[in-house]
């Protein structure tokens, strides 16, 4: 299996948007509660090499209650309800590359929050330990990733579009078990951390302060028909 993407396929996506700049996009309403913070930057698409990279990066910063951002954010600083992040990518290479993250905190953490968020987001953050532990998890989870009877066709089929002739887990596996905390870094590097970052806020304005707000990028605000569909 070479992972080619030769598959004949035409099935319609939506491409991802492009910025050349941070941003922020604002929702203001004062009877929102909390902060529900967005994080968006655009890639680029990537190898198969690569493809297999963002899943050990997923597994190390979003991965569950030891995972990078759960660690920091809520635990570490007590920062967010609820935070996640992960780099996702189209395995049919229609569409660029692209990482998003969340964040749900109290008004008057916004700021705080947005800025250990982006501090992740911009800078790889290592800790050997929990890089091996997730390793570990991501190789015993394809390792026992047992495929039923009933859905052996979808998946066969799924992956004859991505241009495989026979189950790529093993190949998956030999390349994790190889990887190591400088390889995942470098594919953060060229495909996360020295890119824009794109933020969206729903929350309350009069909590939060707006100059410190602009320091993340050029600030818009919105409205409600903006984002909504009538």
């Amino acid at each position: 299996a070479d992972g080619a993407n030769n598959a004949n396929y035409n099935y319609k996506v939506r491409p991802v948007e492009n910025y050349n700049s941070p941003a922020i996009y604002v929702l203001h309403s004062p009877k929102f509660i909390q902060s529900n913070i967005y994080f968006y930057i655009p890639g680029k698409t990537i190898d198969e090499g690569n493809k297999v990279k963002s899943l050990l990066f997923n597994e190390y910063y979003d991965g569950g209650m030891n995972s990078v951002i759960f660690q920091n954010i809520r635990e570490l600083r007590s920062l967010g309800y609820s935070a996640y992040g992960t780099f996702n990518y189209d395995h049919l290479d229609r569409r660029n590359s692209y990482t998003t993250a969340y964040l749900g905190t109290q008004s008057d953490k916004t700021i705080d929050g947005i800025k250990a968020m982006s501090e992740l987001l911009k800078t790889f953050y290592l800790q050997p330990e929990k890089f091996d532990v997730a390793k570990q998890s991501l190789v015993k989870q394809y390792e026992s990733n047992y495929i039923s009877f009933r859905r052996i066709p979808e998946q066969v089929y799924q992956w004859e579009l991505e241009g495989y002739d026979s189950d790529p887990r093993p190949m998956y596996t030999s390349m994790l078990i190889q990887f190591q905390p400088e390889d995942i870094q470098a594919f953060f590097n060229a495909n996360i951390g020295k890119r824009p970052i794109v933020i969206t806020i729903a929350g309350n304005m009069n909590r939060i302060n707006k100059k410190q707000l602009s320091k993340f990028g050029k600030v818009s605000f919105l409205e409600f028909n903006d984002v909504l569909n009538n």
